[in-house]
């Protein structure tokens, strides 16, 4: 794990939503983007025990609640980009 994205992981959890700018990186719940976005601090300490401790499965299924939150949000009124570099491969399981 990046140096900035566990800085920025931190901060998200103790309140602070900041973008990751070395990196071009939301938040997990892109409440650094979009205002609006609340979060509870338990769902945030949840997340962050899954990336430390490497649970792709509860991370990833997080992603995407966050990603739905998001969009619910947005409807109609902004576009999602959902974006990532061609060096970011995730493996498929099975």
């Amino acid at each position: 794990m990046r140096e900035s994205t566990r800085i920025q992981l931190e901060k998200w959890v103790s309140g602070e939503s900041v973008h990751n700018t070395e990196i071009d990186e939301c938040c997990p719940d892109f409440s650094c983007c979009k205002s609006g976005v609340k979060t509870d601090k338990a769902t945030k300490i949840k997340f962050y025990e899954a990336v430390m401790s490497g649970d792709e499965d509860t991370k990833m299924s997080m992603l995407f609640g966050f990603l739905g939150e998001l969009m619910a949000i947005t409807e109609n009124t902004h576009r999602v980009h959902i974006a990532g570099s061609p060096d970011q491969k995730q493996e498929a399981k099975g």
